[in-house]
């Protein structure tokens, strides 16, 4: 897609600078890297962002992207450095690398190990707990180029030791084609599982699926309908009525994957949602005799629905599934909505309901510093990511 030069570009220095609206009428990635969510998340992984904005001779926006100066201790999706070149990122990959891969993988991370920890904080474009792509550049390479130089300006004043793109479409050819000329290494580093809604009901889905797969659902939904479950779907708006039963719920699962159970942290989570997301808000409560058992939230908008997280006492088999999967789809369908986003993780029981998955890249610079390392490494993990989720997609 060609603009009329000259394209300049605005920097916004946090979100309070920003022209809201005007945000909003980029080609954005969807609800994640929408003003709503972008404002409600503000402050969460940095006390600092950026947001550059490319202007057409016209004044049009014509492009977008946010970044934020990344330290010591993020959240491991979050950290570019530790996600692609540390021992948080690459251990689940331990089971797709051969013994002697292993071992490269492992010595050539201890190499790294002094270079990646002198190398934060780390100019990051991502979308905070979206984890998705953090600029819009409606395929115009020229765009591209310009928010490049505007999230380069940033990583100067913020002091940046390194530099990094997470979340990126394996299928965007301009961001991958224009960070590769500047220099950026790149690998897989996860997957998104979609499920494109291209069928009026629940018998049109279930007809959508191999036999197979068909059959595992029918008989799993009859093991539910055994357990005398019930579902509410709970408004936005209505979160505070509903909190004392599901920040413990959500607190369960942070404690289940090693996180501290802090049931106070998740009413805040949950307050928070209400004052700034209400309006997109929605979650699937499960009970069984009348005690709420798990949960699942997501956000509606734009003729999608993004499944965002849960929560589940770990009390009743297969609850989850109704909360995390059936009930957003039965939503969706009375909704009329045309995709449904079920995130990272679990590929496997995904793909099993019939969700494909979208390769995410991360793209990280380091200025050039330990370069044939850094590009063996990547390659090694990419590798393994690509064996990892083919096994998730199965024959």
């Amino acid at each position: 897609m060609k603009i009329a030069a000259p394209i300049e570009t605005r920097i916004f220095r946090g979100f309070g600078e920003l022209d809201a609206k005007q945000w909003d009428r980029l080609p954005l990635d969807g609800f994640y890297a929408s003003s709503p969510w972008l404002e409600s998340v503000e402050g969460a992984l940095s006390p600092h962002s950026g947001f550059v904005v490319a202007e057409a001779a016209d004044g049009r926006a014509v492009g977008g992207l946010v970044a934020y100066p990344v330290a010591t201790g993020a959240f491991v999706y979050l950290d570019a450095l530790g996600l692609m070149l540390g021992e948080s990122g690459i251990a689940i990959l331990e089971p797709y690398f051969s013994a002697e891969q292993l071992r490269r993988v492992a010595k050539l991370v201890a190499a790294l190990a002094p270079l990646v920890a002198g190398a934060r904080p780390t100019a990051t474009a991502v979308i905070p707990f979206g984890y998705s792509s953090a600029w819009a550049h409606g395929g115009s390479s020229q765009v591209a180029r310009r928010l490049l130089d505007g999230f380069h300006e940033l990583h100067r004043e913020w002091g940046a030791r390194s530099s990094a793109f997470l979340y990126v479409d394996e299928s965007d050819a301009v961001t991958r084609g224009c960070l590769e000329e500047r220099g950026y290494v790149s690998t897989v580093i996860e997957a998104r599982a979609l499920l494109p809604v291209r069928f009026g009901d629940f018998g049109g889905y279930l007809a959508s699926l191999g036999s197979n797969r068909r059959h595992q659902i029918r008989k799993e939904l009859r093991a539910i309908e055994g357990l005398e479950l019930e579902t509410t779907l709970v408004d936005g708006s209505e979160l505070h009525e509903w909190m004392d039963e599901l920040a413990p719920l959500a607190a369960d699962l942070m404690a289940k994957h090693g996180n501290p159970r802090d049931v106070e942290r998740e009413r805040d989570s949950f307050r928070r949602i209400q004052r700034s997301l209400a309006r997109f808000a929605r979650v699937a409560v499960v009970r069984r005799q009348g005690r709420a058992v798990c949960f699942a939230l997501f956000y509606e908008a734009d003729g999608a629905l993004h499944v965002s997280f849960s929560g589940n006492d770990y009390s009743t088999p297969r609850a989850h599934f109704l909360a995390a999967y059936y009930a957003p789809l039965e939503h969706a369908l009375r909704r009329g909505a045309v995709l449904l986003d079920y995130g990272m993780g679990a590929h496997e029981t995904k793909v099993n309901r019939g969700c494909q998955l979208s390769l995410q890249r991360g793209f990280l610079d380091l200025g050039g510093e330990g370069a044939s390392e850094v590009k063996e490494l990547m390659q090694l993990v990419e590798a393994a990511q690509r064996r990892r989720f083919a096994r998730s997609v199965g024959p």
